[in-house]
């Protein structure tokens, strides 16, 4: 029998990876607004800075 470290450790991996298999959700219309772009990067004129706007 496992002794009880190892079994905790293998539970843990197992409500691990079934978190990580789950189906994905489709795509909201909330996600949409919180996706985060550099659409229109500004760089300073002696190349040191970028301002994303």
């Amino acid at each position: 029998m496992p002794s009880m470290p190892k079994l905790g450790a293998l539970l843990l991996l197992a409500v691990s990876l079934v978190g990580t298999y789950a189906a994905p959700r489709p795509i909201a219309l909330d996600d949409y607004y919180r996706v985060e772009t550099a659409a229109t990067p500004a760089i300073s004129p002696d190349g040191r800075w970028t301002v994303i706007r």
